[in-house]
Parts: structure tokens; C-alpha cells; sequence
């Protein structure tokens, strides 16, 4: 009776490393980390006794809520 022992060790492919290898790029490739903040600025009308019954109205109501603007941040950094 003979008894084989196989170690596998799955090996992790790094995409940058098959660009390099497979196109060989004249400069060197980094990784960017990037956060994109997004804000909706909307707005809508209520009737209400005073300002925290129509901020009540806006958190607990389902209202129609019109869009007025939006806004977005993109911020860049380098992975080490």
C-alpha cells in the first residue's frame, strides 16, 4: 500500500502582477484607495405648529420630497 500526501497552498493572483507581467507597462502601476461622498440636498413642504413639528413631520412622514441639488467628493489615497 503506498500513501501520497499532497499539500496545497492556494496561491493569491494579484491583478496589478498579471498587468505587468502580460503588458509590461513603461511605468509602474500603484494602488489608489478612493472615497466618493455623496449629498442630496432636497426639500418639501409641510404644515406645522413651529420648526420641531415640521422637523418631526420630515423624519416620521413619508413625504414628497423634491430634489434641489447634489454634490459629490472624490478623495484620493495612496495605498501603501
Amino acid at each position: 500500500m503506498v500513501v501520497v500526501f499532497f499539500s496545497f497552498q492556494p496561491r493569491e493572483v494579484n491583478q496589478l502582477d498579471n498587468l505587468k507581467q502580460n503588458n509590461k507597462p513603461t511605468t509602474e502601476l500603484k494602488e489608489f484607495c478612493l472615497n466618493r461622498k455623496s449629498t442630496t440636498y432636497e426639500y418639501c413642504y409641510v404644515m406645522a405648529t413651529d420648526w420641531e413639528d415640521a422637523e418631526n413631520q420630515g423624519h416620521e412622514n413619508e413625504l414628497d420630497w423634491e430634489h434641489q441639488d447634489d454634490r459629490t467628493e472624490i478623495d484620493v489615497e495612496e495605498c501603501k
